[in-house]
């Protein structure tokens, strides 16, 4: 039995760690952003339902920012391209009935206070959550890592001061003028537990409790991580549909065929802490690439686990480079490890790499699909009974290939519709 009471915290909070991940780690941005976010929230006396959707933005709202190129850009304080990635996070958190709601503050989370924003809205007509996280937002960013915080707060406040009136809201920098004269304030937002904090400023108790919500939440992880890559922008949701399609025609029923559909969402969330150098590289890849290709999976796992998701589901997700023999990562799983679940997400992934463009080759036709998946089947790496269900249906497996490429299309690389 599939435990489904997520707590949707538990869940903002895993995503923000594995959109805060760089070359460099962890980087926590998200939960100081969200912190801050809280206190000014708080001081202006935002109520417990209005500070619960305001950490709900601010914990993931730069979701729409994917690659590492991007994170990079906007750590400048006066970044200015920004709209891609406020129009791109609005669309993914549109998918779920929990996030649909933060839309607008997710959107206009960059607004300048005097104006001249893409959405043409200035001043009180940007909404209050979409200001505070703008200035909570490039505060955070104005923290280096080489002096004592408290060393750093007045130039950090003066740097804010001479934008106040034209990129922030003149009065929430008056009260973080106020908020920030605790020395406990910025000490707080950099203690290595400030994520732990946060849950004393909110009085939230929303929890995930059916199998819908924690698919419309993987939706949006999934378009997170696909966007990642212009070869890979509907690899995430490939993988779950034909999971899906593999779990019924295999006699899996209930809620497991939908379950089986979610885990493939998920299956690639560590890809998020590989750099996309190595996952756009058009040739072989070298072992100290692959270090970080085999990673990838262990990630997922992690993710997921912090995440509050039923260990059973983590695995299905985890396990797809698992191989029968035991010779997979990074678990080194064996056959008596690996469910028909597992199997099953792990042939959807190899027939979904294999007919999307890659950079290292074009798509492959159903000759090459077969090839690649008996081969691995004999070779004792996938699950020979699996392959044999997909390859006895080609036909029901084209139709959803085009379905699914039309109805993604929208979400090619770098692009975002709203």
């Amino acid at each position: 039995m599939i435990d489904l009471q997520v707590h949707l915290t538990k869940i903002l909070l895993s995503i923000s760690d594995w959109l805060d991940w760089s070359h460099s780690g962890i980087t926590d941005h998200h939960r100081r952003v969200a912190f801050a976010s809280l206190n000014l929230g708080q001081a202006t006396g935002l109520d417990g339902a209005e500070l619960s959707r305001l950490f709900k933005a601010a914990i993931i709202h730069d979701i729409g920012a994917v690659t590492w190129a991007e994170k990079q850009t906007l750590k400048q304080f006066d970044v200015e391209d920004t709209l891609t990635h406020c129009l791109r996070g609005q669309y993914f958190i549109s998918e779920s009935r929990l996030t649909s709601h933060l839309g607008d503050t997710i959107l206009h989370h960059h607004d300048k206070w005097g104006g001249g924003n893409p959405g043409g809205l200035a001043g009180d007509k940007i909404p209050l959550h979409s200001r505070i996280i703008h200035l909570c937002d490039r505060l955070v960013i104005k923290i280096r890592r080489d002096d004592h915080i408290l060393g750093q707060r007045q130039e950090i406040l003066e740097a804010i001061r001479n934008l106040s009136g034209r990129v922030f809201d003149p009065n929430l920098v008056d009260v973080l003028e106020d908020i920030s004269v605790r020395p406990s304030f910025w000490l707080d937002l950099i203690h290595p537990g400030v994520g732990h904090g946060l849950e004393t400023l909110v009085p939230w108790k929303e929890v995930c409790g059916n199998a819908i919500d924690l698919y419309q939440l993987a939706e949006i992880m999934a378009y997170a991580v696909d966007a990642k890559s212009r070869f890979t922008y509907r690899h995430s949701h490939g993988v779950a549909a034909v999971s899906r399609f593999l779990a019924e025609i295999m006699g899996l029923s209930g809620d497991r065929p939908l379950l089986l559909e979610t885990a493939g969402l998920l299956h690639d969330l560590g890809k998020l802490t590989v750099p996309e150098s190595i996952l756009e590289k058009p040739g072989p890849l070298t072992h100290q690439e692959m270090h970080w290709i085999k990673q990838h999976t262990y990630y997922t796992y992690w993710f997921l686990m912090q995440a509050g998701l039923d260990p059973a589901m983590a695995e299905w997700a985890a396990f797809h480079h698992e191989r029968l023999d035991g010779k997979g990562y990074p678990f080194g799983k064996s056959r008596t490890d690996l469910a028909l679940e597992h199997r099953i997400i792990a042939v959807a992934d190899i027939f979904t790499a294999v007919r999307e463009d890659r950079p290292y080759r074009p798509a492959m036709d159903w000759s090459g699909i077969e090839h690649v998946l008996t081969s691995q089947a004999r070779s004792d790496g996938i699950d020979g009974d699996v392959v044999l269900a997909l390859l006895s249906e080609k036909k029901g497996l084209d139709d959803l290939w085009a379905e699914l490429s039309r109805r993604l299309a929208v979400m090619d690389y770098g692009t975002a519709l709203v």
